[in-house]
């Protein structure tokens, strides 16, 4: 968000709301801009028609704001259902390929969002393409919860990205946010380490 954006997104919770007060110059107004740094006006506006919907009495925060906009983009990611009919067709349509290491599978037929790729490497394509019909249930409610796990993980990432500083966390999230963690990331990061 630019300065003029900004000003136009002030203007319009104010708008909305009549007792909304805009942040005042300096480090509040520095904070709004630096945490709204990659929302769009177009995204900001959605979320304010969002929280009128929900019934919002008071004019929202900052925090309000960016998690309604968190909320959003979480909305974007893939829906779990066409995930999981891709994988399966997938496993249908190509059951003896197997990835080669280091590449997004299958070369020829790359996933539709980087996101699936990932979380195949991550459950293993073998065990996703050798299940046993009875077991498919419980595979899909392991990917499901290490899908949205994902998902959540790269929203966080571009959030922690912008903040200035270099600790080892706010480095791998800059890292990670350029495009999906590698497998061996994940697990680094799974172990606390």
């Amino acid at each position: 968000m630019t300065d003029s954006e900004y000003e136009v997104a002030m203007a319009m919770v104010g708008g909305l709301w009549s007792g909304f007060k805009k942040p005042p110059p300096g480090a509040v107004r520095d904070m709004w801009l630096r945490i709204l740094g990659d929302v769009s006006t177009e995204d900001f506006s959605s979320a304010l028609s969002v929280l009128v919907e929900r019934g919002q009495k008071f004019a929202p925060g900052l925090s309000e704001i960016k998690a309604t906009v968190n909320e959003m983009r979480m909305e974007a990611a893939p829906l779990w259902s066409e995930v999981w009919a891709e994988i399966l067709e997938h496993v249908r349509n190509a059951p003896d390929l197997k990835p080669v290491q280091g590449t997004v599978w299958p070369a020829l037929r790359p996933w539709s969002a980087p996101v699936i790729g990932q979380l195949v490497d991550l459950v293993g394509w073998g065990t996703v393409s050798q299940c046993y019909d009875e077991d498919l249930g419980v595979l899909e409610a392991q990917c499901r919860n290490k899908y949205e796990a994902l998902v959540k993980r790269a929203q966080e990432d571009r959030v922690l990205a912008r903040i200035p500083g270099d600790l080892p966390r706010l480095e791998q999230a800059r890292q990670r946010s350029e495009g999906f963690a590698s497998v061996g990331d994940v697990i680094r990061l799974g172990n606390g380490s």
